[in-house]
């Protein structure tokens, strides 16, 4: 019996050993066709530093640039499993203690790679070592800033103050990195504010050209005050805002040359917006809501014309606990208007403009609302006149689409005199074609 079984499993002995052989083959075929064997390049791999304090101390430390901080690796493996990796499945370290030459600059500290389920010679970095600069230890106190990042309260509200719970902070680092920092910011977001409260603040560091700092040059080269990055908070205060608030100038000092007076006198702008405290605001409404312009601003001494005192700083004349609302202008300008004796002045509707020879397919516009004419006569005579009476004219004969200063013909009643030539800015387009 065992002779038989013998007999059979030796019978076509070569047959059946090329039929294993065939099978063993095509089994490999069939897995390297379902998981063929890839290569991937996986980047932002972290390079995790060891023993650094070999080569840093009290005095010294290392810094490593930006680019060297991570790393692309090429992995080679099964496609199912190569497929699966991301950068936190690969380890890549540079230890310390392995430095090529500690007296080179920079020190160049080698490279090894790791990641689980990957044999070591299917793991390949495009470099073998990063390198480091050993460098002095400086400190600097930077002051804080407080920005709000472009973030507004409530509509009715402005921002009166900003207080950060830290004036200060000593940065300690690298010596390269320290002297490059510009400055400190307590950024915070603002949006919708209606009532004063704490912010919790966003610390954010710039060099010299004004650009941030890597939040990695931060974490791993930087410390603060001896620790890490601190905590900030900054105390918001909101000021209400007030509209309509008009200036009023308290008069002039000097005299125009003889035979001139001052008629007028105007600001521009005639109103801004301000927001203060509530103290001040109740200041502000008793004084009727105007802001005063004392007197010694504006001289008129030895004028002969028109004069202008141009960038007076609002804030030199708003009382404590008050600021211009924002995009409100900065500076006001006070016009003051210098005549000769005898005379007026009288605005004038742009509306009012007798137009002639202006083109059939042309439409005109008026860069302002009024004009101004100034007219003399005797002092009677000048109290009856009314701007009724007084007609303007433009002559538009040629002009074609565009933009012009055309002079405006006055025409007055008998016994008065135009003192000043009078222009008016206009655009011409053409109209639609309605024919159509």
């Amino acid at each position: 019996m065992k002779k038989n079984l013998l007999g059979k499993l030796t019978d076509n002995l070569a047959l059946k050993i090329i039929s294993v052989v065939i099978a063993i083959a095509i089994w490999y075929i069939v897995v390297d066709y379902n998981d063929p064997m890839i290569q991937r390049s996986i980047s932002n791999v972290e390079v995790q530093v060891e023993n650094g304090a070999y080569i840093a101390n009290g005095k010294r430390v290392y810094h490593i640039d930006e680019q060297y901080k991570t790393i692309s690796v090429i992995v080679e493996g099964n496609r199912s499993v190569v497929s699966r990796l991301t950068a936190n499945d690969i380890k890549v370290t540079a230890d310390m203690t392995e430095a090529v030459d500690l007296d080179s600059d920079p020190v160049y500290i080698p490279l090894r790679v790791s990641c689980p389920g990957i044999a070591q010679e299917n793991l390949t970095l495009p470099r073998t070592t990063i390198p480091v600069r050993i460098e002095d230890v400086a400190s600097r106190e930077f002051p804080i800033t407080v920005d709000t990042g472009g973030t507004k309260p409530a509509k009715e509200y402005e921002i009166g103050s900003l207080k950060a719970s830290m004036d200060s902070v000593t940065i300690s680092g690298p010596q390269s990195i320290i002297n490059t920092i510009g400055t400190v910011v307590a950024e915070i977001n603002v949006n919708g504010m209606n009532q004063d409260g704490s912010v919790k603040a966003n610390l954010k560091i710039y060099d010299t050209a004004d650009n941030e700092l890597p939040e990695s040059t931060i974490s791993d080269d930087l410390s603060f005050d001896g620790s890490g990055m601190p905590e900030i908070e900054v105390n918001v205060e909101l000021w209400q805002k007030r509209s309509g608030v008009r200036f009023q100038v308290e008069g002039y000092t000097g005299n125009p040359v003889e035979g001139y007076e001052v008629t007028e006198i105007s600001t521009t702008p005639e109103e801004i917006t301000v927001a203060g405290t509530e103290k001040a605001l109740e200041t502000l409404k008793k004084q009727g809501n105007v802001i005063v312009i004392p007197e010694e601003m504006i001289s008129v001494e030895g004028a002969e014309g028109d004069l202008k005192v141009d960038n007076i700083e609002i804030a030199d004349l708003l009382p404590e606990g008050m600021i211009t609302a924002t995009n409100a202008s900065a500076t006001v300008t006070v016009n003051v208007t210098v005549l000769p004796w005898g005379t007026r002045e009288f605005a004038l509707d742009v509306e009012d403009i007798s137009v002639q020879n202006l083109s059939s397919n042309l439409a005109v516009s008026y860069a302002s609302a009024e004009i101004e004419v100034r007219v003399q006569a005797a002092e009677k005579e000048l109290e009856e006149l009314t701007g009724s009476q007084i007609t303007a004219s433009i002559d538009l004969n040629g002009m074609t689409e565009g933009d012009y200063t055309v002079p405006v013909n006055i025409s007055l009643p008998e016994g008065y005199e135009q003192v000043d030539s009078v222009q008016v800015s206009i655009q011409l387009r053409a109209t639609p074609d309605t024919s159509q």
